[in-house]
């Protein structure tokens, strides 16, 4: 598959990470329903944000496998139940990220041909699908260590894990 997307619209997002990490956080601070992102969280906030920059502007250069993306993102959401941000906030936190980026690219690059339109297009697609399969797969790192905590804690036993962790979900 030819790559639609141009090397112009990387090289915005690679050149400008920083600035379009700031006003992710910066929106994730300001909003109140994110308000687990305050406080002794910062520094975590932003090694997160540009980890996940980082590592978007890779997979959509073809560069990360969905197993990659599956495994880190799975990780990150355990991270975030251990760090005790509720789950709304993630999701939100992400859809932020999302529409922070693509709005930051929509503003960032002059559009001079149909190709050109197309090329932004294929970008939108990309961003979209990456923070579709991240949310996913952080969502259920989060959940399985929420499983995982109330089963320690005798909240929670195998045989009736079904009553919380429904029988068609991606546990059974």
């Amino acid at each position: 598959m030819v790559n639609l997307i141009s090397e112009k619209i990387l090289q915005l997002v690679e050149a400008s990470a920083g600035e379009i990490m700031k006003k992710w956080i910066e929106g994730l601070y300001t909003d109140p329903m994110t308000a687990s992102f305050l406080d002794e969280n910062t520094g975590f906030v932003e090694n997160k944000a540009r980890f996940m920059l980082k590592n978007m502007i890779y997979w959509i250069s073809n560069d990360i496998s969905k197993e990659e993306l599956g495994i880190i993102c799975f990780n990150e959401g355990r991270e975030m139940f251990g760090r005790g941000i509720p789950l709304c906030e993630v999701t939100r936190a992400m859809n932020a990220g999302r529409r922070t980026l693509l709005q930051y690219t929509e503003n960032g690059i002059i559009i001079e041909s149909a190709l050109q339109i197309h090329q932004m297009r294929e970008f939108d697609k990309r961003v979209t699908l990456f923070f579709d399969r991240a949310q996913y797969y952080m969502i259920r790192g989060y959940i399985e260590e929420m499983r995982s905590r109330a089963s320690s804690l005798n909240v929670l036993m195998r045989d009736n894990s079904d009553e919380v962790f429904f029988d068609d979900s991606f546990y059974n």
